[in-house]
């Protein structure tokens, strides 16, 4: 029968368990602040890729145009839609952090930049881009 320290002895599972029981014993006199460095170092091994990103934005947002871009580690996301018509700058970055702000919360994704846009509002920034080349 298998247990779950034969797991722990596997050769990919080799790394984790050293780090489980490093903070197992740290747990013991800074519990919180530790915790936190362990959450930390989960988080970094679970990176998004700017397509899961594109896909959280265009689900929660049903019909815009999303662009996103990055590196793992600092995303920027383009998204132009007729809902964010009459919405203040604040108002349309809200509307777009809400569909993946579960995983801005867990640190899965952080630095991330949004450009919300009407239609006729990218229209004319991708005007006065082209014009200042």
């Amino acid at each position: 029968m298998r247990t779950a320290s034969d797991d722990l002895k596997h050769p990919l599972n080799v790394g984790a368990s050293i780090w489980v029981n490093i903070i197992s014993c740290a747990l013991h006199h800074n519990g919180a602040i530790i915790a936190l460095g362990f959450n930390a170092l989960i988080n970094r091994l679970s990176v998004m890729e700017s397509s899961e990103i594109q896909t959280l934005i265009e689900s929660g947002l049903p019909g815009a145009k999303v662009t996103v871009t990055g590196d793992g580690s600092h995303f920027q996301a383009v998204v132009i839609s007729d809902i964010f018509e009459g919405k203040s700058l604040l108002a349309k970055q809200k509307m777009v952090y809400a569909t993946v702000n579960e995983h801005i919360a867990s640190g899965e994704l952080h630095a991330f930049t949004i450009k919300a846009h009407t239609p006729a509002e990218w229209e004319k920034a991708s005007k006065l881009q082209v014009g200042a080349s």
